[in-house]
């Protein structure tokens, strides 16, 4: 394999390291009984100078789901991390406060949750655990995604935003956090 970079969603590029793309195998396959190094012997042979990442990725996903079988469905899992994780590589630099402020000033998302402050959505930002979003498979993360979700709202986003809605019903405001 001949590759030496690798170009970003962003647009930029850098030095490819395989290193990374093992990080993202290994992630996505811990907790299941997949083996890693399935997966990574499978996408070598797909790469080129200059792949994006978002190609590897796909690449990736696609490969996941080519070695599920009745054996070992946990690939569909992993196939399922991957789709999620794309979604958290696009908007990871977009923190809760920021994405709630924006969203409901767009009318996109309930004007219930003007009621919190931006400390008391800083404190919710810090519930986001990604690691819940490796329960589903693919078909689930696939209709999560392509169903509930907007183009631009990672999982863990739909479901806090939508407890702070419910939990915004609270009469005692000291009280809504907690039942968020």
């Amino acid at each position: 394999m001949d590759m030496k970079y690798v170009t970003k969603r962003d647009g930029s590029q850098e030095d490819f390291d395989i290193n990374k793309t093992r990080l993202v195998i290994n992630w996505a396959t811990e907790g299941t009984k997949s083996n890693p190094l399935e997966l990574e012997s499978k996408v070598d042979v797909v790469f080129f100078n200059g792949i994006s990442t978002t190609t590897i990725q796909e690449n990736l996903i696609s490969h996941a789901l080519s070695l599920a079988d009745l054996e070992n469905s946990d690939w569909l899992t992993v196939a399922a991390n991957l789709r999620i994780m794309t979604r958290y590589k696009i908007y990871r630099d977009i923190d809760f406060k920021s994405f709630v402020l924006k969203k409901i000033e767009k009318e996109e998302y309930s004007q219930d949750l003007k009621c919190y402050t931006e400390e008391e959505l800083d404190l919710a930002n810090t519930w986001i655990n990604k690691e819940r979003d490796k329960i589903y498979d693919y078909a689930g993360a696939n209709t999560l995604l392509s169903k509930f979700l907007y183009k631009d709202e990672p999982l863990q986003y739909l479901f806090l935003s939508s407890a702070l809605v419910i939990a915004s019903l609270e009469k005692e405001k000291s009280t809504r956090l907690k039942f968020a």
